[in-house]
């Protein structure tokens, strides 16, 4: 069961394709869309690849910021 669950994830993950077809791989598990040096003043994880990852690796907890980081 957990490797065909994997395989539904990487089949979901393709709707996360980054332009330049780069990625980065997050605890092992999932790739993500990656731009190197884009020049933006913030950096977001978008919701679903948070919960993607958060499905797959049951300890990991998220944790709300007071403040938002800078990258």
């Amino acid at each position: 069961m957990r490797s065909s669950r994997r395989q539904v994830k990487r089949w979901r993950l393709r709707g996360y394709a980054a332009g330049d077809g780069q990625s980065v791989r997050l605890n092992d598990l999932i790739d993500v869309p990656f731009c190197p040096d884009s020049g933006a003043d913030a950096n977001v994880v978008p919701r679903r690849v948070i919960d993607d990852l958060v499905e797959l690796q049951s300890d990991v907890r998220l944790e709300p910021l007071a403040v938002p980081q800078e990258v």
